[in-house]
C-alpha cells in the first residue's frame, strides 16, 4: 500500500466507508516505513468497528509481525478473525542489484560493484510479491475462513538461491566474470535512510538486524508453511527473471 493511497484513505470516513460498501473481508499490505504499525493498526481498528469479519494482513519485519499480531490477539479483537502472512524475502529486493548490473553491462557500460545484502552460501527462497497477494486472495475466497483464523503462514518461493548462485547467473548473462562482489552489504539501506530525513534514523537502520536470519539459512524454501504448498499457486522460474 503506497503512502499516497494511505493519505487518500485517511480522508475517508473510515468506518462509514467500510459499512456502506458491505466489506466483510479485507487484505492489507502496508508500506515498510517506521510508522507502519500506527497506520496498519488504525485500519484494523476501523475494520473492527465497521463489523468486518476477517482480515489477512502482511508485515515485513519481525517487530511489525509481533506488534500487529499481539494487537489482533487481544480480547478486544475477538470478533475479528485474522491471518498473518509472513513473506521472507521479496524477489525484486534480492535480484535488483544483479538485474541493474546486467542491464548496465548490456548497454555498454562498465561494471560497478555488485552489492548484495545476502551472504554467499545461505539458501534463500525468494518470493514474487504478486504471489503473496494471490495466496491472500485464495484464502479470502474460501467459504470457510475459520480454519485460517490466527494461523501464521510463512511464505517463500518454490526454489532456493544463494548469493554465489546469483553471481554465477549474472556472469552467465554478461559473459564475463563479476569483478567486484560485496556480500552482506547495506549501502542501499544507508541511502534509503538518507532519503527519508524525517524518519527515525536508528529505527530505520535496525532493518539490518532482519538480515541475520537470512545469513544463517532461516529463510529457505523449506520453511514455507504447508498450507501454502497445498494451495495452487502461480510460479515464476528464477532463470527467466534476468532475461
Amino acid at each position: 500500500m503506497s503512502p499516497s493511497f494511505l493519505v487518500q484513505l485517511a480522508k475517508l470516513p473510515n468506518v462509514e466507508w467500510l459499512r456502506e460498501r458491505g466489506v466483510v473481508r479485507a487484505f492489507i499490505a502496508a508500506h515498510n516505513q517506521p510508522n507502519q504499525f500506527a497506520e496498519k493498526s488504525t485500519f484494523h481498528i476501523a475494520a473492527l468497528r465497521a463489523g468486518v469479519k476477517y482480515v489477512t494482513t502482511v508485515a515485513y519485519y519481525p517487530r511489525s509481525h509481533w506488534a500487529i499480531e499481539t494487537m489482533l490477539g487481544s480480547p478486544e479483537f475477538t470478533s475479528l478473525q485474522w491471518t498473518p502472512l509472513q513473506p521472507n524475502i521479496f524477489m525484486w529486493h534480492y535480484l535488483s542489484p544483479a538485474v541493474e548490473l546486467v542491464k548496465k553491462v548490456r548497454d555498454g557500460g562498465k561494471q560497478v560493484p555488485l552489492r548484495l545484502f545476502v551472504g554467499a552460501d545461505a539458501p534463500v527462497g525468494i518470493i514474487d510479491p504478486d504471489e503473496v497477494g494471490f495466496f491472500a486472495a485464495l484464502i479470502l475466497l474460501q467459504e470457510d475462513i475459520s480454519v485460517h483464523n490466527k494461523r501464521k503462514y510463512v511464505l517463500n518461493g518454490s526454489e532456493d538461491i544463494t548469493g554465489s548462485q546469483l553471481v554465477k547467473m549474472v556472469e552467465d548473462h554478461i559473459d564475463a566474470k563479476v569483478e567486484d562482489v560485496k556480500f552482506k552489504d547495506f549501502l542501499f539501506l544507508q541511502d534509503m535512510v538518507a532519503a527519508m530525513p524525517h524518519e527515525s534514523k536508528n529505527v530505520s537502520l535496525s532493518l539490518e538486524c532482519a538480515a541475520e536470519s537470512v545469513w544463517v539459512g532461516m529463510t529457505s524454501a523449506k520453511t514455507t508453511s504447508t498450507e501454502e504448498l497445498n494451495l495452487q499457486r502461480r510460479r515464476r522460474r528464477l532463470l527467466n527473471i534476468l532475461r
